[in-house]
């Protein structure tokens, strides 16, 4: 169970293997062995026993912003068996590692695709849409086929270009669905000064953080990654697996400018940065929609956030199941 501290003022404390939480309000004691993780989201009060007692069943706590994680307090000693991470780091490079990333910017794609087919429902672009985006796909798993065939420098390299191409034509219609006054001219990463760029940006940090926190409760090592590069502090796994979540971000962003129908400046500050007003309004429409909406995927119909913490599991899961020696004879050198 997750537990979630967002009444400013809440006083937090243990007694006789019960977390109590306290407000003006109300007062609620949970059993500590049916915590998996504390997050603290306002400001609070929490016992050092309390952090103990956390600490030694093994459930972090979280200390958040709006949007990002701003500590972490944990056991030294991982909740999770080392062998995930030791054969995490095998999986990362091995050859075996290359199906699960085509997989998952497979789903990227057939989400995207899914979002514009309601958009474009009653459009004769739809045809179109869907015979490249299905062509795109055909040629991702054709590129996977040829693994074997060619250095995996290579078929990475290959895989990135048909994702860019593959995220370009998505953009190329996702911008038209906006009004003239805010559409963008092309996705911009870095450096954004259009508001549909800034608050995609904006949508992809929360998600990025959110991912984190799932992996590292998964016994996942976030640093550790398997297309992206590694580099210094960044969370590359986060980066491979945020591909098919992308469209929540998307979906959201779109809900968000058809909601405020206003004037291209009035989202954005002297910096080209959004107001705190608007800034307010995004970030909880995307929280509630990952914590609190009930979304079908994988025959489930969960929230999210959920979906992403069942998914890091899953991960966690299929990596601890391969024999070493078989992550050792697929290699990749």
């Amino acid at each position: 169970m997750h537990i979630y501290i967002t009444n400013p003022g809440t006083q937090i404390s243990f007694s006789k293997g019960v977390l109590i939480c306290e407000t003006e309000e109300e007062k609620k004691e949970i059993p500590l062995l049916h915590i998996t993780a504390l997050h603290i989201t306002a400001n609070a009060r929490i016992s050092t026993k309390a952090m103990v007692a956390l600490i030694e069943t093994g459930a972090p706590l979280f200390i958040e912003s709006s949007i990002a994680i701003e500590a972490i307090l944990w056991s030294p000693n991982y909740s999770s068996i080392s062998t995930i991470r030791k054969k995490q780091n095998l999986f990362c490079l091995s050859n075996l590692s290359l199906a699960y990333v085509v997989n998952l910017i497979e789903e990227k794609i057939s989400n995207r695709e899914k979002l514009l087919s309601v958009k474009y429902k009653n459009s004769t672009d739809i045809t179109t849409i869907k015979k490249t985006i299905r062509l795109q796909t055909k040629q991702l798993k054709e590129t996977l086929r040829l693994s074997n065939d060619n250095k995996p420098a290579v078929i990475f390299q290959k895989i990135r270009i048909l994702e860019a191409q593959a995220s370009k034509f998505f953009f190329k219609f996702y911008f038209l669905l906006f009004n003239k006054k805010v559409k963008p001219e092309k996705r911009d990463y870095k450096n954004a000064t259009n508001p549909v760029n800034i608050c995609l940006n904006y949508c992809y940090g929360i998600l990025y953080r959110q991912i984190t926190k799932c992996l590292i409760i998964a016994g996942l090592d976030p640093f550790c990654g398997i297309m992206h590069t590694d580099r210094h502090g960044k969370t590359t796994l986060t980066y491979d697996l945020i591909e098919p979540y992308r469209v929540w971000a998307e979906h959201i962003v779109l809900l968000f400018f058809k909601k405020e129908k206003t004037k291209t400046l009035a989202f954005l500050d002297q910096k080209d940065r959004l107001t705190k007003k608007y800034k307010k309004k995004l970030t909880t429409l995307f929280l509630d929609y990952l914590h609190k909406k009930k979304i079908l995927r994988n025959r489930k119909k969960r929230t999210p956030m959920t979906h992403i913490q069942l998914d890091c599991y899953q991960l966690a899961t299929h990596i601890k199941n391969f024999e070493y020696a078989e992550l050792l004879n697929n290699i990749r050198y």
